[in-house]
Formats: C-alpha cells, structure tokens, sequence
C-alpha cells in the first residue's frame, strides 16, 4: 500500500476538507493510504498549501481555483498558488472551466476531477422547508451577498435564508451568520431552493443542495454551468441557471422552481447518479500511480554527432563510466558524410555500443536531431550532450542526486569548464554564475544555463522539446519555454558538469559569423517569439517563476484559431 502526505484536515479549508475526508476514506480501495506526517511516496498540496520540506518526492497540487484578477486585483495569494504549480509533477482542478486557466499557463498534466459529495450524509428530508437559501462560509469580491438581497427585495413574498446579508433588514430574509458544519447540513436540507450566484470554481455546496434533493437556480456561470450541462443537459430539470445579471430571469426561474416536486427527484437522481466519490477518488489514485511511476532516477545520455568523429570518442568516454544499471545512451548521428559515419561506426563497435546509435537518413540540424532522439528516451531524465565537448567526472551523480532529493526541479545544471581544440587548457568559466537561475535575465536575451543540464523526461516533452526554427541558442530559447510554462530550473551544484571544446570551425561559432546578416544580434533574437520577453508581466503565461503576474478568468472575448497538422507542431510556441 503506498502513501501519500495529504494536509492536516483540522487546518483544511471547508471545500478542500471535503475532498480529503472523501480521500482518507476511499483512496485504500485503490492502492493509496493518506497519512498526514511519516513516510510517503507522493505528496499532495491543496491551494495554498506549504510545500513539504522533503522535496524529493513527487507532488500532486490540487487548485481549487484562483484570486481572479477581475475581483481581486493582483493578489500575493496568487504568487502562492503559482508557486505551487510550478513545484507539482501533476494538477487537477475541479472543472474544465479551472484546468483552461492553468493549461494555457502550465506545460504539465492537468487533469479535472469533478467534486463529489457524501450522498448518505446530505439527503432529501421527511419534509423540506419553504425557504431559498443562499450558504456561503464566506464573504468576498466573489462570494458577495448582494444577488441574493437584490432578489429578496424584488420578492418580498418569498422567505430567504441568507448565512451573510448587506446589513439592510429585510422582513423575509433571515440572516444566519456562518453556521457550524452540522448546522449547516440541516439549513441545505430544509430548503426549498438553493441560490448559486456566486461564481463557483464547481461548487460543493451546489452539490450538497442537490444531493438533498433541493433544486438550483442560479447564474450561468463558472464550475456550476458543467453541473447543469453534464451529460448533454439530461438532468436540467434540477437547475435552472440564466444569464450572469439577468434579475428578472432569477425571479422567474425562482418561482418557476420553487414548488416543482419533480426536480428534487432529479436533483437527487443528479446527485447520485454523477456526483458520487468513488469514481472521483479512482481517478485521483490513477494521477498518484502516473507520476510515481516516472520517479526512477534513470538517466539517457544523448549525444548529438554530425561530422564529429574526431572528438565523438572522447564525449563518450567521459559518459560511459558514470552510467549506472537503467541508465541508457544514445548517439544520434545526423546524417554525416560516409567517411563520418564509418569512423563512428568503427569507435561504436570498439565499445559494443553499436545498438546505440540512431542515424538518421537526412540532416534535420540539432533542434530536430534532439528531438528526434527523446522520443527514445524512457528515464526520468534526459542529458544532452555534443559530440565534441565532454561531460567532467562525476557530473551525472552529482546532478541525479541533487535532482531526485529536489523533485519540484525540472532542469539542474551545474559549472562550466573549458578547453581548446586539442583538449588542452582546462580552464574553469566564470560562466554561468554562481546564482539563482534568473529568470528576468533569460527572457532578455542573457542565457543563465549551459545546453547540458540534467532535464526531466516529461518536463522536456510537456513543451514539444526544441524548436526547429531555433537556428541558433537552441537550448537558450527552450529555457524561456521550460522556465515560462511552469517548470522550475535551478543550479542545484558548483560542481563541473560541462567540459566545453571552443573550436573555430564549431557550429556555434560558424553561425555567429552568419549571424551578423541574418540578425542585429550576434547569435540571433532567440527571445523575439515571446511577447512578454520586455518584462511586461500581464504577458506572462501564470507559470513564470515571477511575482505579480496577473491570473484572469477565461470568458475570452476573441478566438484565434490556427489549424495545424502533424508536421507543424515543432513551428508552434
């Protein structure tokens, strides 16, 4: 049975406390224990939650939603939850409305797991009240009180029950103030109607009202619109939501409402039917099996070669030594002349590592080469290295131990030492500096990492690997991408990593000399392909490793659609 370090329920928010009851209850059908502190295989934050300070496993971050820059402004919980994202291994959210926010942020699987809720807990009573509820535990920008005072005002017949009001009396509306749990439970089930105006991320409550066997009427809007489209709409007998500010449209779907029997049976069957736990809790164990399964501190080697046999068998001596039992290598030969590809040939079968190479029949350049050569690649991590420059002594453990004791880093990279063509002259670069990746600094053209940094797997792939239009700074532009969609890279040794060859006739420095018509810059505007690259953070996709950046709901008012095929997914940002 494997373990996963779930929140203390005591400090769980209401919503987030719901789930994890659910969790503690139903996750050992499928394999998985929750335990709140001891050893574990996986751990799994909620919101705002602290990351744990045992890094080195894998982490699932539950987002229950965000502080929507449209009420909130820019708020500081926001860096929080970012942050938490950029650590986790996997996401899920709890609507598609949610997963769409962190998708278009976040290169990494998010998956939407649907609340459920305790159906034996919240059912019908003998008899419901004559009342329409509105039960929030809270009062914010969001959950904000003012739909349901407008309505009551505008119905004075209809009685409301109301856990905040605006501090007007009104003589059919009862204020309750939050109300402890089991109180509440008795306030969902006596109503005759549940009022869901506040923008829900999904909406337990909704749930709980609907499991109770109490319609729901409401707004068109946020988590609840899934609720009542879910199976193509075969259950919108049990709500009726209209459009955001529509008051006149409530009242009517008020009344209409209020007294219709038939809709608290499907309320109920809705409820049963769709929003049970088990299903939901599978699901979140499928999640915990997939990123605990690619946590195997496997290492692939890959060597990229065109026209290099000269130097190849030096770069993959200084590799072979430090592979370990599940390591792999591979040498990708990018279409050489024939003499090239009969010198690596012959130092391949010197080393019986002739089932290593993979020639490819035509020169795609290095972008492509790499590419080509991860789709291969089935460890948990990936290592590039050219075929004429070396790795230093040591450097692969001194990057998979600091990698697996830090799981939230997706690239560890290290320093940098030099050498002439002859191999002589071993000279340690002051490039790149002994600091924290900086991110700023990347997205305005000063490289932070070396090419050959020790890169997660699935980290890699979630961004498409390299992009072929990168005619030069490939790795340099791919940093932007990793770093900006929500993976995290750090310098994680001071250790040499890199033994870098500078050549006269090497690709970087033929480009260079080229570059200078091609470009402004001498090695070209790798950062020209992203428009936030001046800094300007409401630009920023929300998986940037920066503060401040804005996190809007997604009610686009324009589409861009851009057909692609197959061939054009390496050209796509």
């Amino acid at each position: 049975m494997k373990k996963v370090l779930i929140p203390n329920l005591n400090k769980s928010p209401d919503g987030i406390g719901r789930v994890m009851e659910a969790v503690q209850s139903l996750l050992p059908k499928h394999g998985w224990t929750a335990v709140t502190d001891g050893d574990h295989d996986a751990v799994w934050i909620h919101g705002a939650d602290n990351l744990p300070q045992d890094t080195s496993k894998p982490i699932l971050w539950g987002c229950h939603g965000f502080m929507w820059f449209e009420y909130f402004g820019n708020s500081r919980i926001n860096n929080i939850l970012r942050r938490n994202g950029r650590a986790a291994h996997a996401i899920t959210a709890p609507s598609r409305w949610v997963s769409s926010v962190l998708a278009r942020g976040f290169a990494k699987p998010v998956h939407t797991v649907y609340h459920g809720v305790d159906i034996d807990k919240f059912k019908p009573p003998k008899k419901h009240g004559a009342y329409v509820l509105w039960n929030k535990g809270r009062i914010d920008s969001v959950s904000n009180p003012t739909p349901v005072c407008r309505l009551a005002d505008m119905m004075p017949d209809v009685p409301f029950v109301s856990t905040f009001g605006d501090g007007h009396h009104r003589p059919n509306m009862r204020v309750t103030g939050r109300v402890p749990y089991a109180e509440m439970v008795q306030l969902v089930q006596g109503a005759r109607l549940y009022l869901c105006t506040t923008r829900e991320t999904f909406g337990i409550g909704t749930l709980e009202a609907l499991a109770c066997g109490v319609p729901v009427v409401g707004w068109d809007y946020g988590g609840q619109s899934e609720i009542w489209r879910i199976r193509n709409g075969k259950y919108r007998e049990a709500m009726q939501l209209v459009p955001y500010g529509d008051y006149n449209a409530l009242a009517d779907a008020v009344l209409s409402m209020y007294n219709n029997i038939h809709a608290r049976q499907v309320a109920r069957e809705l409820a049963i039917n769709e929003f049970g736990w088990d299903d939901k809790i599978a699901t979140y164990a499928h999640i915990l099996d997939q990123i605990t399964s690619t946590t195997d501190g496997r290492v692939t080697v890959v060597i990229t070669h065109h026209n290099l046999s000269d130097y190849v068998d030096k770069a993959i001596d200084s590799v072979l030594p430090q592979l370990e039992d599940g390591d792999d290598l591979i040498i990708v030969d990018d279409a050489s002349t024939e003499k090239e590809k009969r010198a690596l040939s012959d130092i391949l079968n010197e080393r019986d590592l002739s089932d290593k190479l993979l020639p490819l029949p035509v020169n795609v350049g290095l972008s492509t080469a790499r590419n080509t050569a991860l789709s291969h690649v089935h460890t948990e991590y990936v290592l590039y290295l050219d075929a004429d420059d070396m790795l230093a002594a040591g450097a692969i453990r001194a990057l998979r131990t600091a990698m697996n004791s830090n799981r939230h880093i997706a690239a560890g990279y290290g320093s940098l030492a030099t050498i002439n063509n002859d191999g002589d002259n071993w000279r340690l670069n002051e490039w790149p500096f002994k600091r924290p990746f900086n991110y700023m600094a990347q997205i305005s053209h000063q490289n932070q990492l070396p090419y050959c940094a020790m890169i997660r797997t699935n980290a890699l792939k979630s961004i498409g690997g390299y992009r072929r239009r990168d005619w030069r700074a490939e790795d340099a532009a791919m940093w932007i991408r990793l770093s900006s969609f929500g993976w995290n890279i750090e310098r994680v040794t001071n250790e040499v990593t890199l033994v870098y060859r500078w050549r006269p006739d090497s690709k970087s420095q033929k480009e260079r000399k080229n570059a200078v018509i091609r470009s402004s810059r001498p090695d070209g505007d790798w950062t020209a392909w992203y428009s936030w690259r001046y800094g300007k953070r409401s630009l920023m996709p929300i998986g940037a490793p920066v503060d401040g950046v804005p996190v809007y709901m997604v009610d686009p008012v324009l589409s861009v659609v851009i057909p692609c095929s197959e061939k054009h997914k390496d050209l796509c940002i």
